[in-house]
């Protein structure tokens, strides 16, 4: 069997996903500046978890998170109160020691966190205090003084009831996706206007997050498949080489005889 000699561009693909990973990791934390203050944070798949520590302690503060779309009429309503919420919060004095944070995902950029938090309705606002989360309810106002009480409200009414988000019922923060996923995240971002390969990017990611055991069988596949390859290269390239010794070897014996 004929050995192939790597050239270069057997190592592109390489290449190119090294660099992939290195734009994103660059893009990270970044923040929503259309101007000096607005100080909300623009979240996404690669920085959410490193950012907020949501289902790791939650140790960066508490987060108030809008999980929105640029294609949504409400979520295009929402916006300016958001950004004064995140203002509020910064620069009234009464507000600044509570030190929650202000936070947007944009669910269709970012599709793992869509499916991690189970957003079906846009907006969906989310509370992560407490290493809990609590969704703020569609039906409350959607001014900043109604986010201000839910978030910040005291911790009862004048009846002696839990007010603000106590109301609602508290959830477990799912855990993090594995850096498979992320990947996956990073490289549909950058092949976006190519449609072919984002739906295979899609297609991967929706089997690794809800078909554990075919994405597991994927894994053991393709560890044999690497195995067998290893094991064809290496016995073809083993007699390559016999064969080479036996030629030298023999041109050396004939050169004894003529002499």
């Amino acid at each position: 069997m004929r050995m192939i000699t790597p050239t270069p561009l057997h190592f592109r693909p390489l290449f190119l996903l090294f660099a992939v990973l290195i734009t994103s990791s660059i893009g990270s934390g970044s923040y929503n500046t259309n101007d000096d203050r607005n100080y909300v944070i623009k979240l996404d798949d690669a920085n959410f978890e490193h950012t907020t520590q949501a289902s790791t302690g939650q140790t960066t503060g508490k987060w108030f998170i809008n999980f929105h779309s640029p294609n949504c009429g409400h979520c295009k309503k929402l916006a300016p109160a958001w950004s004064s919420l995140s203002k509020e919060l910064k620069e009234v004095d009464e507000y600044i020691e509570s030190g929650i944070l202000i936070g947007s995902v944009d669910v269709k950029e970012n599709q793992i966190l869509s499916k991690r938090f189970g957003i079906s309705k846009l907006p969906t606002l989310i509370f992560f205090a407490e290493e809990s989360m609590f969704v703020y309810p569609p039906s409350n106002g959607r001014h900043v003084g109604d986010f201000v009480e839910f978030i910040i409200g005291s911790s009862s009414d004048s009846d002696g009831e839990s007010a603000g988000y106590k109301k609602v019922e508290r959830m477990a923060v799912p855990e993090a996706p594995g850096g498979v996923l992320k990947l996956v995240s990073d490289l549909r971002r950058q092949v976006y206007d190519i449609k072919v390969l984002k739906v295979l990017l899609d297609d991967v990611e929706h089997i690794i997050m809800f078909r554990k055991n075919a994405a597991a069988l994927l894994v053991v596949w393709g560890i044999m498949i690497g195995f067998f390859l290893a094991i064809l290269f290496g016995v073809s390239g083993g007699k390559r080489n016999d064969g080479k010794d036996g030629s030298v070897s023999g041109s050396g014996s004939g050169k004894a005889k003529n002499e």
